[in-house]
């Protein structure tokens, strides 16, 4: 058998869903893994003096397998019947660069992890897929993590082209590209103690969603949603890049999320938005508002850019949400949306180098904008420092105007802060 060619092995035997690729030395050889017997197998686990016992599937490695063995695989692995690879305390697989294919229109995930108690394994080396199964929030996913133990994923893909990737309830899983071809979500992370850290997410929908639980250090892209969506309050978002070529690239829902040290990028809509609160992140966007910030949001520390607008402030009423110490700028249109009131406290803010390109625009949305200790700078001489389309109060002082505006403050704007705190010139914002 090993002198016959590859071209020889084209077509499967009746039954037999997995193979063993081996090399000879002169020619490739493909044997079915009921012809290798004893003498060899598609998984293998060595002994302490190398010495390889045999197995022809993923369940007879795993009962072989104790803790600090290592399942390696010798081949490409196609399952077409309803098994899924269990994840096993303290094992460790190595894929050695081959793929395992769980292809069946039916709800089993690829890889699971019900078996694992606080315990940690590791995958290394290969790719995962998920083929032919549903699009579904509830199964049919690459890795399905139920457990609350540990997964480490070193070069390893996991791809599925019709549905969701990956789903993590509790566990900890570090590592790891996680890609949904279809319409699915490549990360779905759904209890808070979770956390999911170091991967890269890749989809055409929603990238990574994180109900609750905690992203840290990773990586999500979105070709037509968001790249990271965190939906409750006890989700985090730490050190995380998004990318979006169609929406938000980081969305906060929640007044209790967190975004961290984050970057969010986008060439359709906003780099950042939403609720909870962001520090230390940066927003961007090629198209629209950098950062769009809903009632009650916290923004601190943030450099914020658009091509069009910096900052835009939306929902009524905006009074609770506060921008703190962040630079903004906007190079399309004014720096800083705010019709529907908000607290801006020491902010470097620039208008785009337009006649319109005006640093805040106030007013409209009925409720008061507070403004104090910024730096407003204009890039255009016809271009305003404050401004309003219609007669609205705003509350600003201890401000620098900067950049010769030939109007620093339009004159439908009324001034609302009146009088000092005390004589010394503090001022108490009502």
């Amino acid at each position: 058998m090993a002198n016959q060619k590859f071209s020889d092995f084209t077509n499967q035997a009746p039954g037999a869903s997995t193979y063993v690729v081996g090399y000879d030395g002169a020619t490739n050889v493909r044997m079915l893994a009921s012809d290798i017997g004893s003498s060899g197998g598609i998984l293998g686990i060595a002994d302490a003096t190398g010495t390889y016992t045999y197995y022809n599937t993923i369940a007879d490695a795993n009962a072989a397998a104790g803790i600090g063995d290592t399942i390696e695989f010798f081949a490409d692995i196609n399952e077409t019947n309803g098994v899924q690879w269990s994840l096993k305390d303290g094992v460790k697989y190595n894929l050695n660069g081959h793929t395992y294919t769980l292809d069946v229109a039916t709800t089993e995930s690829a890889v699971v992890d019900s078996g694992l108690g606080t315990g940690e394994t590791h995958i290394f080396n290969g790719i995962i897929k998920r083929a032919s199964g549903a699009n579904s929030a509830n199964h049919s996913f690459v890795l399905y993590s139920t457990s609350t133990g540990k997964i480490k994923l070193e070069s390893v893909h996991l791809i599925n082209p019709n549905g969701w990737c990956t789903r993590v309830n509790s566990a900890k899983l570090d590592g790891g590209i996680h890609e949904a071809q279809g319409s699915g979500t490549a990360i779905y992370i759904l209890n808070n103690g979770a956390e999911v850290k170091n991967v890269r997410a890749l989809a055409s929908s929603l990238t990574i969603y994180c109900a609750s639980g905690m992203v840290v250090n990773s990586y999500a892209y979105s070709q037509n949603n968001k790249g990271i969506r965190a939906f409750s309050s006890a989700a985090e978002i730490i050190n995380c890049v998004a990318y979006s070529n169609a929406d938000s690239a980081i969305e906060i829902q929640n007044n209790g999320g967190k975004a961290i040290g984050c970057t969010g990028y986008s060439t359709a809509s906003s780099g950042l938005s939403g609720v909870g609160t962001f520090v230390n992140c940066t927003a961007y966007s090629a198209a629209g508002s950098a950062f769009i910030a809903l009632n009650g949001a916290r923004v601190i520390g943030c450099d914020i850019y658009g091509k069009s607008v910096g900052l835009q402030l939306l929902s009524l009423p905006s009074t609770d949400t506060l921008i703190q110490n962040c630079s903004i700028k906007a190079d399309g249109s004014q720096a800083v949306v705010a019709y529907w009131g908000g607290t801006f406290l020491n902010c470097s803010v620039e208008g785009a180098p337009l006649t319109y390109g005006d640093c805040f625009i106030v007013g409209s949305g009925g409720s008061d904008v507070r403004i104090f200790g910024c730096s407003m700078k204009v890039r255009n001489a016809s271009a305003e420092c404050l401004t309003a389309g219609a007669a609205t109060t705003t509350y600003y002082g201890n401000n620098i105007f900067a950049g010769n505006p030939t109007l620093a403050v339009n004159t439908n704007i009324t001034q609302g802060q009146t009088s000092n705190h005390d004589t010394v010139g503090n001022i108490e914002v009502d």
